[in-house]
């Protein structure tokens, strides 16, 4: 999900989401860097759900997080939002907000 949301997008990962240290860090390539953004749980668990729904129009299932979303998966999920024309909807637990991000 996240390399076809990069190639038919103009989605690019916000770097700065990242820990300090790790961005930092200068063993850490690029590549390094946006594959630990890539792997976050919030887009881990929209691309089940999307894979789940297929091509259905079902409603797709609130993703819920114990944690606030970084921004480069705020990022994401706008993106993906516009290229899956679905509405899409993150619940962070912790600070009990809901994020909606539309087509």
């Amino acid at each position: 999900l996240v390399r076809r949301v990069r190639k038919e997008t103009q989605f690019e990962h916000v770097l700065s989401a990242l820990p300090y240290a790790f961005a930092q860090d200068a063993s850490k390539t690029d590549d390094d860097k946006c594959r630990s953004l890539a792997f976050h749980c919030e887009k881990k668990a929209l691309a089940l759900a999307l894979h789940a729904a297929g091509t259905s129009r079902v409603t797709l299932p609130r993703i819920e997080v114990n944690i606030r979303m970084c921004s480069d998966c705020q990022a994401f999920y706008a993106h993906a939002a516009t290229l899956t024309g679905r509405v899409l909807e993150c619940v962070e637990q912790q600070s009990k907000n809901t994020r909606v991000f539309h087509p």
